[in-house]
């Protein structure tokens, strides 16, 4: 048994240190795949935080301790999927819109914009594959679940979001 699937158990049987140390441990990669979702700080960490409560207020439903992360990842992404419905008709500035302290860029920060539009450019279902796969770095059988579609639909929707960002980056004359 896992170190997680431990936490897991001890949570399930009210241990709050346990359930507290199971959210730590999945932390950033909640943070990061909210940000890379909503593309904003604020929503992102409101993303985290109804997250987090509702892992607290559901730990009992989950069935297999060893999913918890791919569970959690699921909660995670109806969370942003909703704050996306409800923020539809709402306009925010992007993070190249805002003033900068910095007059100079460097390279990184160029290729995170260029990739960020590329993201942009995809649709909805290919853009959300390669996040839970490349930016949340899970495997495929988890987004398959997480997403509720077959293995099969998420390696065709990743191929077909690869070649359509090839397109892009060759379109822009940009080289990965």
């Amino acid at each position: 048994m896992s170190e997680t699937e431990k936490l897991v158990m001890k949570a399930k049987k009210g241990d709050r240190e346990s359930l507290a140390q199971l959210i730590k441990s999945i932390k950033e990669i909640l943070y990061k795949t909210a940000f890379t979702y909503l593309k904003n700080r604020d929503g992102a960490l409101d993303a985290f935080s109804e997250t987090s409560y509702r892992i607290c207020e559901r730990i009992n439903s989950l069935k297999k301790p060893e999913a918890f992360k791919s569970w959690a990842m699921s909660i995670l992404v109806n969370i942003c999927r909703e704050q996306i419905r409800k923020n539809k008709n709402e306009v925010f500035l992007s993070n190249e819109d805002m003033p900068s302290d910095e007059y100079e860029t460097d390279d990184s920060s160029i290729m995170s914009i260029d990739i960020a539009r590329a993201l942009d450019s995809l649709c909805k279902k290919h853009r959300e594959v390669l996040i839970l796969r490349y930016y949340s770095d899970l495997e495929v059988k988890e987004i398959a679940r997480i997403l509720g579609i077959s293995e099969g639909t998420v390696k065709s929707r990743i191929h077909y979001a690869l070649k359509k960002l090839d397109g892009y980056f060759k379109k822009m004359e940009v080289v990965i």
